[in-house]
């Protein structure tokens, strides 16, 4: 487990993230996740095109792996 100092430090729940329900499960959303595609345009210019999904802390573990799950965990407490 995480000391309470270190998991408070890197579990922030953005302000984005306040009435967005998770992506999956539809609970309450504290992680929001992006992956930014560069998408070019007619004229040859990059256009960022963001794809950003809202997730709960068991589904943002799931694909953040053992330590998002410690962290989550250790502040649900």
């Amino acid at each position: 487990m995480f000391p309470d100092k270190l998991a408070t430090t890197y579990h922030y729940v953005l302000d984005s993230c306040e009435g967005e329900p998770c992506s999956v499960c539809h609970e309450p959303a504290k992680h929001k996740v992006e992956e930014v595609i560069d998408v070019f345009d007619k004229a040859g210019q990059i256009v960022r095109h963001p794809m950003t999904a809202y997730l709960c802390c068991k589904h943002f573990g799931d694909i953040m792996g053992n330590w998002a799950k410690e962290v989550c965990e250790s502040t649900m407490k």
